[in-house]
């Protein structure tokens, strides 16, 4: 008797509703700006330090003094290695062969999003440690909270399928209405004016009457 084989653990189900997501928004990220994955990662992980220093501004002056500045050394290092691994995978699917350094950089981004989710997690359960400017630590908690939630929300983009750079959306309107119009004659050529025939019998019946009337 064989034994069934154990579907995805609950780790894989939500690693796996988290890039479905990510995909979808790095499609349509794609889709409005024509810009790539790493863009959009980058433009995450700019906001990410700006989320947390917020929110660690309110905690502690240790906190303050060695968060703050990792937050920054942290994105800024991170969005180096996304914009070098782009690249790397660019010029991998030009030659139509993977990449093992993009797949290594894959499996990585997969291990330490999680941890990222976690600490926004544990940020989110309010502490009733009176706060270093604000006495109420609810909202600078939460700011730190979603600054590393957004920051774990880098990792999962890079995960994603490549999409390559086009132009946004609004570009991409003003050229087909470019086109359409392009496409207008405005000029149309005249019609001819059709000629007017001479009615049959008419023309001689005139003749007639006036060579009657000069020769009463």
């Amino acid at each position: 008797m064989t034994k069934s084989s154990k579907g995805p653990g609950l780790f894989e189900l939500l690693d796996d509703g988290l890039m479905y997501l990510a995909n979808k928004g790095v499609q349509a990220w794609n889709w409005t700006t024509g810009k790539t994955k790493a863009d959009l990662a980058n433009k995450m992980l700019t906001v990410a330090p700006v989320l947390e220093t917020l929110g660690a501004l309110n905690t502690n002056p240790f906190l303050i003094s060695t968060l703050i500045p990792l937050s920054f050394y942290a994105s800024h290092v991170r969005q180096k290695g996304n914009t070098q691994m782009e690249k790397i995978e660019v010029d991998a699917l030009e030659k139509g062969a993977a990449s093992l350094d993009v797949e290594e950089y894959k499996r990585k981004s997969k291990e330490i999003a999680p941890v990222w989710l976690a600490n926004s997690a544990l940020w989110q359960v309010h502490t009733s440690a009176k706060g270093y400017i604000l006495h109420d630590r609810s909202v600078t908690d939460s700011l730190l909270s979603l600054g590393f939630a957004v920051r774990a929300g880098s990792y999962y983009v890079m995960r994603t399928d490549y999409l390559p750079p086009k132009k946004n959306v609004f570009s991409r309107a003003r050229d087909k209405l470019t086109e359409m119009l392009q496409g207008i004659n405005w000029n149309p050529l005249p019609q001819p004016v059709p000629s007017l025939a001479p009615v049959s019998g008419y023309h001689s019946s005139l003749e007639n009457r006036v060579g009657g009337e000069n020769g009463n």
